[in-house]
């Protein structure tokens, strides 16, 4: 074999390592973008004559993966009440109540009555598995936490100075109890207005608190504020974390709401690790529902190895660019 042809076969097998190294590449950034965690209420399976499995009995709380069971806590139910449960379409719940799940399952949690220092609160807790599913993780920068929530009317009648609310709560810690939220949004209806809005003829107020002052996004008064009507036809929030706390919270629309016309956009940081989701619900009058929690990565992210593919590849077609330079000025 003489030296030119020698050339040609080193130009194509270094080629041929750069296409694999950039299918690896591709492969690999596949990969990144994987779903870590997810569950929606269509994991959990119904029975004769059982309609509410989702709380009854541990084997029905970790549906799923990634994630620790479900802790449903209810706090002060005094002479009240408060809990949970799975709506089951079998049971005669409504699928157009459904948000984003297969078969019309979806997860409700509700809490009433009360007094003054006896007022019920029902949330339902979920902690993040780390990445080998043996213990309590931790939302790390570049993933997004997503979750699909709606409540038909919170209502507007406070009890001993709690006004009624559904929210979720990002926290450090784990379990219902020893938990420190570093992140929560809260949906709170106002007193009725002067008719100009369609669920309830209420006043939607969306207070996010974070690391900074708690922040109010009231319905015709800030302009990316979510509707009482955009609540009640189904939402998705998704957080995603940034570098040193940052985060941004987006709110768009359920498949069939037409009440929120625009994706809904907030910034802002928190000032510990998320290891915990928690809904909860303060005598919000209708039930909270939410479906679909899930953990992705925002971007793919290369490794370190890929990486170093990468830099294989440009270099095996950096040397056939140059091999072909070369045979043409031998040829001239």
């Amino acid at each position: 074999m003489n030296i030119q042809t020698q050339h040609r076969s080193y130009s194509r097998l270094l080629a041929g390592i750069a296409v694999g190294a950039l299918a690896t590449v591709l492969v690999g950034q596949a990969a990144n973008a994987a779903m870590l965690a997810s569950d929606n209420a269509g994991n959990y399976s119904a029975t004769s004559g059982a309609a509410n499995l989702w709380p009854n009995g541990s084997s029905t709380l970790n549906g799923g993966t990634g994630f620790g069971p479900w802790t449903l806590d209810a706090t002060n139910p005094g002479s009240s009440y408060a809990g949970a449960y799975l709506a089951i379409p079998s049971f005669g719940w409504p699928k157009s109540e459904a948000i984003a799940t297969d078969g019309g399952y979806i997860w409700g949690i509700y809490s009433g009555g009360g007094a003054a220092g006896a007022i019920p609160t029902m949330s339902a807790d979920r902690a993040l598995e780390n990445s080998t599913n043996t213990g309590l993780g931790t939302l790390r920068s570049g993933q997004v936490l997503s979750i699909a929530m709606k409540n038909a009317g919170i209502g507007t009648t406070d009890v001993g100075n709690q006004s009624p609310t559904f929210g979720l709560s990002l926290v450090t810690g784990s379990g219902a109890t020893g938990t420190t939220p570093v992140f929560t949004i809260a949906f709170t209806e106002l007193a009725p207005n002067t008719g100009v809005n369609t669920s309830a003829n209420t006043v939607l107020d969306t207070t996010i608190t974070d690391a900074g002052t708690p922040t109010s996004y009231v319905e015709g008064v800030n302009t990316n504020a979510l509707t009482a009507a955009g609540l009640n036809g189904g939402v998705n929030l998704a957080f995603t974390l940034g570098n040193a706390g940052a985060y941004s919270l987006t709110i768009s629309a359920a498949p069939g709401n037409t009440n929120v016309p625009s994706m809904l956009t907030y910034n802002g940081t928190v000032n510990g690790a998320i290891n915990q989701a928690n809904i909860f619900d303060t005598m919000a009058g209708n039930d909270g529902l939410f479906n679909s929690l899930a953990v992705t990565n925002a971007t793919p992210t290369p490794e370190p190895a890929t990486l170093a593919l990468f830099a294989v590849a440009g270099a095996g077609m950096l040397l056939r660019r140059s091999r072909s330079g070369q045979a043409v000025r031998n040829r001239a």
